[in-house]
Protein backbone atom coordinates (compact mmCIF):
# COMPACT_ATOMS: atom_id res chain seq x y z
CA UNK A 1 0.00 0.00 0.00
CA UNK A 2 2.17 2.88 -1.18
CA UNK A 3 5.15 2.00 1.03
CA UNK A 4 8.27 4.02 0.48
CA UNK A 5 11.22 2.13 -0.92
CA UNK A 6 13.60 4.05 1.34
CA UNK A 7 14.74 2.19 4.42
CA UNK A 8 13.63 3.50 7.84
CA UNK A 9 17.27 4.07 8.75
CA UNK A 10 17.81 6.34 5.74
CA UNK A 11 14.74 8.40 6.69
CA UNK A 12 15.84 8.86 10.29
CA UNK A 13 19.33 9.86 9.14
CA UNK A 14 17.79 12.45 6.84
CA UNK A 15 15.60 13.84 9.65
CA UNK A 16 18.59 13.99 11.98
CA UNK A 17 20.63 15.87 9.37
CA UNK A 18 17.75 18.29 8.86
CA UNK A 19 17.47 18.81 12.63
CA UNK A 20 21.21 19.49 12.94
CA UNK A 21 21.04 21.95 10.04
CA UNK A 22 18.18 23.80 11.78
CA UNK A 23 20.13 23.90 15.04
CA UNK A 24 23.15 25.26 13.15
CA UNK A 25 20.99 28.08 11.79
CA UNK A 26 19.73 28.90 15.29
CA UNK A 27 23.27 29.00 16.68
CA UNK A 28 24.78 31.01 13.82
CA UNK A 29 23.81 34.40 15.31
CA UNK A 30 25.40 33.37 18.61
CA UNK A 31 28.78 32.68 17.06
CA UNK A 32 28.76 28.96 17.93
CA UNK A 33 31.49 27.05 16.20
CA UNK A 34 29.60 23.81 16.65
CA UNK A 35 25.78 23.52 16.94
CA UNK A 36 26.33 21.10 19.83
CA UNK A 37 27.67 24.05 21.87
CA UNK A 38 24.10 25.03 22.78
CA UNK A 39 21.54 22.39 23.66
CA UNK A 40 17.95 23.12 22.66
CA UNK A 41 16.01 24.05 25.78
CA UNK A 42 19.07 24.11 28.02
CA UNK A 43 20.44 27.33 29.50
CA UNK A 44 24.09 27.86 28.68
CA UNK A 45 26.62 30.51 29.67
CA UNK A 46 27.86 32.72 26.87
CA UNK A 47 30.54 35.38 26.65
CA UNK A 48 29.17 38.71 27.93
CA UNK A 49 31.05 40.50 25.15
CA UNK A 50 29.66 38.31 22.35
CA UNK A 51 27.83 40.10 19.56
CA UNK A 52 24.50 38.43 20.39
CA UNK A 53 24.72 39.25 24.13
CA UNK A 54 25.63 42.87 23.42
CA UNK A 55 22.81 43.27 20.90
CA UNK A 56 20.26 41.90 23.39
CA UNK A 57 21.73 44.04 26.21
CA UNK A 58 21.56 47.25 24.14
CA UNK A 59 17.95 46.41 23.30
CA UNK A 60 17.12 45.84 26.99
CA UNK A 61 18.81 49.07 28.09
CA UNK A 62 16.79 51.07 25.57
CA UNK A 63 13.56 49.27 26.56
CA UNK A 64 14.15 50.07 30.26
CA UNK A 65 13.99 53.78 29.31
CA UNK A 66 15.93 55.12 32.31
CA UNK A 67 16.13 58.86 31.47
CA UNK A 68 18.73 58.46 28.76
CA UNK A 69 20.87 55.90 30.60
CA UNK A 70 22.60 53.56 28.17
CA UNK A 71 24.31 50.21 28.48
CA UNK A 72 27.60 50.49 30.36
CA UNK A 73 28.50 46.79 30.40
CA UNK A 74 27.21 43.24 30.36
CA UNK A 75 28.19 41.54 33.60
CA UNK A 76 26.88 38.04 32.85
CA UNK A 77 25.07 36.37 29.96
CA UNK A 78 23.25 33.09 29.38
CA UNK A 79 21.25 31.86 26.40
CA UNK A 80 18.47 29.35 25.93
CA UNK A 81 17.60 28.04 22.46
CA UNK A 82 13.81 27.93 22.18
CA UNK A 83 11.61 29.17 19.31
CA UNK A 84 14.29 31.81 18.93
CA UNK A 85 16.58 32.65 21.86
CA UNK A 86 16.05 33.74 25.44
CA UNK A 87 18.93 35.88 26.69
CA UNK A 88 19.30 36.06 30.47
CA UNK A 89 21.52 39.03 31.19
CA UNK A 90 22.89 40.97 34.10
CA UNK A 91 23.63 44.49 32.88
CA UNK A 92 24.85 47.79 34.26
CA UNK A 93 23.61 51.10 32.88
CA UNK A 94 25.46 54.42 32.66
CA UNK A 95 23.36 55.75 35.59
CA UNK A 96 24.97 53.07 37.81
CA UNK A 97 21.87 50.89 38.11
CA UNK A 98 22.20 47.12 37.67
CA UNK A 99 19.51 44.93 36.19
CA UNK A 100 18.64 41.30 35.58
CA UNK A 101 16.77 41.17 32.28
CA UNK A 102 15.37 38.54 29.95
CA UNK A 103 15.20 39.33 26.25
CA UNK A 104 13.39 37.00 23.87
CA UNK A 105 14.70 37.18 20.31
CA UNK A 106 11.93 35.80 18.12
CA UNK A 107 13.11 35.39 14.50
CA UNK A 108 9.64 36.24 13.17
CA UNK A 109 8.96 39.31 15.32
CA UNK A 110 12.26 40.63 16.69
CA UNK A 111 13.31 41.27 20.28
CA UNK A 112 11.07 41.69 23.29
CA UNK A 113 11.99 42.53 26.89
CA UNK A 114 10.04 39.88 28.79
CA UNK A 115 11.41 40.38 32.34
CA UNK A 116 13.37 43.03 34.18
CA UNK A 117 14.38 43.44 37.80
CA UNK A 118 16.62 46.10 39.26
CA UNK A 119 19.36 44.67 41.49
CA UNK A 120 19.81 46.74 44.64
Amino acid sequence: MGRSSASPKAGSTSRRATGLACLALLCAPLGCEDPADYETGGIERMAPDSEAALEAAHFAAAALDRNGARLARVIAAQVQVVAGHNFYLEIELTDGSRWEVTVWDNPAEGMELTESREIE
